[in-house]
């Protein structure tokens, strides 16, 4: 299905149209709505009934262009227009530059902690691999993160292979298969020696592909680092939608769909504008498509034919690169978050907890006591001075009156631009997680000390 913001073109250019001329009071030509919607398309060829754009980003535009533009003046606001789209698809290729640079180091140190396994497995073109967000472990109210490294899957008869690892149960591996409809049957296996029947499936929610697991151990909860891509294919004259979420390393496609036929393994190869993957409905038959990518502002679209035996027909596939409306993972576990606050209000010892930033007798740095992250002692911990007990900001919340000034005292204010730092991201203070400038934070500009919007939320 589309995402909430993508219509199809037909029905958005009147409805936006009435918008402009009611609400922002501007009146157009005839064809000057066209003109410029074909600007953000990036095409002027007439559009078919299946094309789809994204509203928001359309919004985006119109809100961007200068207050005093020239409506009645055909080049004046061409101009604007022109001008914008090219500021935007900057924004875009850095952004994508700077995610792709990541992806590159985030693969090279898992493949340099990888197993003889893994590395077994990374070699087998049979199996599929994809690369992991975040995990976690949640047992009763307390939730732990954990690192899964590699998830393998192979495509002929649905074995899949995990790989991770947690500070409690230390190295384990998932062993098991996948149905055609998503349904995961695996064995957890602890080092040592330990195992564990465990059972899930995939879910959707929003525009994030999670694997959700139970065990005895507790419910594992995996996002996988995919993107969402709308689409459907053509057969008979009829669309059949598919919730696609792909990922592009390098010039590899590796994803995962789901449609009325069941769920499939995508592996492939995007190169310049030629798309070519192949579509492997687990445990049944193959599906090529092969197409042609158009790349306008932040939209990719990918158009092309799909073949299967001597049958064929059309296929589309739409994703969004500057749509971060990404959903929070684990949204519906906030409401035990007060629960395991009142836990940890005190030490083991019975003594009150209090927030503190003092260094004390302590080095530079000291370890949580509930989770065992290594944090910096300047960004702040729940502390028991007579037993040295420290619980980070991310296991028990930051009190919110820390959360207005840096540790010196001085004035948060919120910011979403880059600044003087020397990359388009920046690591949090009390939780150590890395989040992107543009997205915003609160940040001190003469500690240079920041906070991110689970630390604190903007308001």
């Amino acid at each position: 299905m589309p995402t909430k913001y993508q219509v199809p073109l037909k029905k958005f250019e009147p409805l936006f149209h009435d918008y402009i001329e009611i609400y922002k009071e501007v009146k157009f030509k005839p064809d000057s709505l066209k003109k410029i919607i074909d600007l953000i398309r990036g095409s002027s060829e007439q559009y078919d009934e299946k094309e789809l754009i994204n509203a928001k980003q359309v919004n985006a535009f119109f809100e961007n262009l200068p207050i005093d533009i020239q409506w009645d003046n055909e080049n004046s606001y061409k101009k604007n227009v022109e001008e914008v789209i090219k500021q935007r698809e900057v924004e875009v290729q850095q952004i994508v530059a700077h995610e792709e640079k990541e992806l590159e180091e985030k693969v090279k140190k898992i493949e340099a902690a990888a197993s003889d396994a893994e590395k077994k497995l990374m070699a087998n073109a049979d199996y599929f691999r994809f690369l992991v967000k975040s995990s976690s472990i949640t047992k009763g109210k307390r939730k732990t993160e954990i690192n899964i490294r590699n998830i393998f899957m192979k495509n002929d008869d649905g074995d899949v292979q995990i790989y991770g690892s947690s500070k409690k149960e230390g190295e384990f591996v998932l062993s098991g298969s996948i149905d055609k409809d998503g349904n995961f049957s695996l064995e957890m296996r602890i080092l040592n020696g330990d195992t564990f029947t465990t059972e899930g499936g995939m879910e959707v929610s929003e525009t994030n592909l999670f694997i959700k697991l139970t065990n005895d151990i507790g419910n594992i909860v995996i996002l996988l680092d995919l993107e969402y891509w709308f689409g459907f294919y053509e057969q008979g004259g009829n669309n059949t939608n598919m919730d696609s979420f792909i990922k592009i390393i390098g010039n590899n496609v590796v994803g995962y769909s789901s449609d009325e036929l069941g769920e499939a393994l995508w592996h492939g190869k995007m190169k310049g504008d030629v798309f070519n993957a192949n579509k492997h409905y687990i445990t049944q038959h193959e599906v090529k498509y092969a197409g042609k990518i158009k790349r306008g502002g932040a939209q990719i679209e990918i158009r092309g034919i799909w073949v299967i035996g001597q049958s064929h027909d059309n296929f589309y596939l739409s994703h969004n690169c500057g749509d971060a409306d990404h959903e929070k993972p684990e949204e519906a576990d906030e409401e035990n978050n007060d629960e395991v606050d009142s836990e940890l209000d005190k030490c083991t010892n019975g003594h009150q907890l209090f927030w503190s930033a003092q260094r004390g007798e302590y080095s530079p740095n000291f370890f949580c006591d509930n989770c065992g992250d290594k944090r910096k002692v300047e960004s702040g911990r729940w502390n028991c001075a007579k037993d040295k007990f420290d619980v980070c900001g991310t296991c028990k919340k930051i009190p919110e009156s820390e959360t207005k000034k840096c540790p010196k005292g001085h004035q948060l204010e919120w910011n979403n631009k880059q600044g003087d730092y020397s990359r388009p991201a920046y690591i949090c203070d009390p939780c150590r997680k890395e989040g992107k400038t543009s997205v915003g934070r609160w940040h001190c500009p003469i500690c240079k000390y920041d906070l991110c919007q689970s630390c604190r939320k903007p308001g």
